[in-house]
C-alpha cells in the first residue's frame, strides 16, 4: 500500500505515524466536535513539517516511487480518511442483510457507478465501486464465493482501476489492480492498467511486462472470437 514517508535530518518516518488519526480508524465514541487537527481546513501541511521535509512515496515494498508536494499528500491523506469512514458506514448498513440482498444491493451499485463513469463523474463512480466491494459477500461455499469474485468483484476492480487512472490516483490503481489479478491473472484490463499505472509513476520496467502481457491476452480472446 501507498506510504508517504518524511524525511529530514533524522531517518525517513511514515507519515501515518506521525498523524496517527488520518491513518487509523474512526473512533465511534468520538464526539463530532472533537475532530483531529487534520480535518479541521486550515490546516497547512508544508507549514506544519517545514520547508526541508521530503516527502517520498513508497509501494508496499519500501521502493520510493517518487516525490510529493505536502498538499498532495494533505490531501489524500483527507481523502483516506473519509473513505475509510464512508466504508464503516456501508458495511453497518449491509450487516444484517442476507447474501442475496447484499448482491443484489452491489449489483445495483455497480449500474450506478457504471453511469456516472459514462458521464465521467470519475469521484463518484469510485466511491460506489468502493461501496460496492465493501457489499460483497465472500464468505460461504467455495463455488459461490468465486463465482463473486469473478463475476463482481473482478469486474468492480478493474472499473475502479480505471477511475483511479482517470483521477491520477495511480498508486491505488495498482492495488486495485492487484486484487483483480488475484482473481483472474490473465485480466486484460487489469494488466494495462496495472502497466499504464506504473508507466505514469515512472517505473518503466515495471510497466513493459504488464502491458506486454495485456497485449498478449488481447490477440489470443480476438483469435478465439474470430
Amino acid at each position: 500500500s501507498l506510504r508517504a514517508m518524511t524525511q529530514t535530518a533524522s531517518p525517513q518516518v511514515p507519515l501515518e505515524a506521525l498523524l496517527p488519526d488520518c491513518a487509523g480508524q474512526d473512533d465511534e465514541d468520538q464526539e463530532d466536535g472533537d475532530e483531529s487537527q487534520l480535518a479541521q481546513p486550515d490546516i497547512d501541511f508544508a507549514e506544519l513539517l517545514g520547508p526541508q521535509c521530503v516527502i517520498k512515496r513508497v509501494d508496499k515494498d519500501q521502493k520510493v516511487l517518487g516525490t510529493a508536494k505536502p498538499e498532495e499528500m494533505q490531501r489524500e491523506l483527507m481523502t483516506r480518511a473519509s473513505a475509510q469512514k464512508r466504508m464503516g458506514a456501508c458495511a453497518e448498513h449491509v450487516k444484517g442483510m442476507s447474501r442475496k440482498q447484499r448482491l443484489d444491493w452491489a449489483i445495483d451499485l455497480k449500474a450506478r457507478a457504471n453511469e456516472f463513469y459514462t458521464a465521467s463523474n470519475f469521484d463518484e463512480a469510485a466511491r460506489l465501486y468502493n461501496d460496492c466491494l465493501v457489499a460483497m459477500d465472500l464468505d460461504g461455499p467455495e463455488d459461490q464465493v468465486r463465482e463473486v469474485r469473478s463475476k463482481l468483484q473482478l469486474p468492480v476492480c478493474t472499473n475502479l482501476a480505471a477511475c483511479m487512472i482517470e483521477m491520477g490516483q495511480y498508486i491505488s490503481c495498482l492495488e486495485i489492480c492487484d486484487v483483480a489479478l488475484s482473481v483472474d491473472p490473465d485480466s486484460c484490463r487489469a494488466l494495462y492498467r496495472r502497466g499504464l499505472a506504473r508507466y505514469r509513476l515512472g517505473d518503466h520496467a515495471a510497466a513493459r511486462p504488464d502491458l506486454e502481457a495485456a497485449l498478449t491476452v488481447a490477440r489470443s480472446q480476438r483469435e478465439e472470437a474470430e
